[in-house]
């Protein structure tokens, strides 16, 4: 019996670790797919790139390498993903690997041709472009073949990302193109592109108790800030560990409200008061008429705006709902994007109180549990 049971043991010892390696191994692709997906979609000026939807794609994208099991897999998947909308692209084991041939993306006769590249102000792909100065811009492809340049400076042919995208997985993405006015070059197989579109179409976007759009807008949030966020020097913050624990979070969450807070608890990081998340269908924003604010490491209410609240100014709040007041006040400070304590006070302050309409909140003030 105690042989047997050593053996039972063992076992599930060794299933336990498996099933951790693999999960690992999920998170890792994810990050590897994250990488890519940013560069082409804000680098790579291919007409094909420009025609697909974006966030569509990246819940694509997340279901199709969430089923790779090798580094083998991701590569292949990545190939069918990226090809019809980034022809030139190219995947290697090693930076070294990269067969490249500048002949295959230059058309026979260059004349009739001209470069193209992006060039952002910000960013402006796939953002609400109301009221806002940002902007992103092909050049010589908006308006065809016109130079429509934002500024000087522009790259030159034969520049590409090449990167370390996973572990022992690089890329290799040009970032300048030929082009005339019917379209970029080299064209991928037209049939490619319109399956990859085709399969889009069948895209749900609007569902996030799906794993595959929280992984979808966790890929495209990081992306935003990656590539464009300016504060990264002064903020100091592990983006890409971020990614990971964003990631992590995403597999276990089951609401819209889960994956509400995990994106705020994904941004919180960086520290920039002008950043918060929202979900129109979670209508969180009733409270209580009252207020309260730290003094003196105690949670006190400032003010109670009805008469027939069993609470008073001045009063102390050691509980909210069954939890002691700092702890349930450090899950909030966790979703708050702010620049000085004072800010993150202020937004804790009011959002701690916050919550659906006719939902309620019980607070221990001397002793006494309150429900409001």
């Amino acid at each position: 019996m105690r042989t047997q049971s050593y053996f039972i043991g063992l076992f599930i010892t060794l299933l336990l670790l498996f099933g951790c390696q693999r999960e690992t191994k999920k998170v890792e692709n994810l990050l590897t797919f994250a990488k890519v997906y940013g560069y082409v979609k804000y680098f790579h000026p291919s007409d094909e790139a420009s025609q697909i939807d974006w966030n569509k794609f990246s819940i694509y994208g997340a279901s199709q390498i969430d089923k790779c099991k090798t580094k083998k897999d991701v590569i292949k998947t990545l190939n069918s993903l990226f090809k019809p909308i980034a022809p030139s692209i190219q995947f290697a084991t090693s930076d070294m690997s990269f067969d490249v041939k500048l002949n295959d993306i230059i058309p026979d006769n260059t004349e009739k041709y001209k470069l193209t590249y992006w060039q952002h102000i910000g960013v402006s792909i796939g953002m609400d472009r109301k009221n806002q100065p940002y902007e992103s811009r092909r050049i010589n492809r908006e308006d065809k073949m016109g130079e429509n340049q934002l500024f000087d400076y522009s790259p030159e042919f034969g520049e590409s990302i090449t990167k370390e995208i996973g572990l022992g997985i690089y890329c290799l993405i040009p970032i300048v193109l030929y082009c005339n006015k019917e379209s970029t070059f080299p064209k991928e197989n037209e049939n490619k592109l319109v399956e990859l579109k085709e399969r889009l179409s069948g895209v749900n976007a609007e569902n996030p108790e799906d794993l595959f759009l929280r992984l979808g807008n966790i890929v495209n949030v990081y992306n935003v800030f990656q590539n464009f966020y300016p504060y990264f020097d002064v903020v100091k913050v592990d983006w890409e560990k971020e990614l990971q624990a964003a990631i992590i979070k995403s597999y276990s969450d089951k609401t819209k409200l889960d994956h509400l807070i995990t994106l705020e608890q994904f941004t919180a990081p960086l520290k920039d008061g002008h950043i918060s998340v929202t979900n129109s269908s979670i209508k969180n924003f009733f409270v209580p008429p009252m207020s309260w604010e730290w003094i003196e490491n105690k949670l006190v209410i400032t003010e109670v705006l009805d008469d027939n609240y069993p609470i008073k100014a001045g009063d102390i709040v050691s509980q909210i709902n069954h939890q002691e007041s700092a702890d349930f006040f450090e899950n909030v400070f966790s979703r708050i994007s702010a620049g000085t304590e004072g800010w993150l006070n202020h937004k804790a302050n009011n959002s701690s109180l916050q919550g659906e309409k006719g939902s309620k909140i019980v607070l221990t003030v001397n002793g006494k549990n309150i429900e409001l």
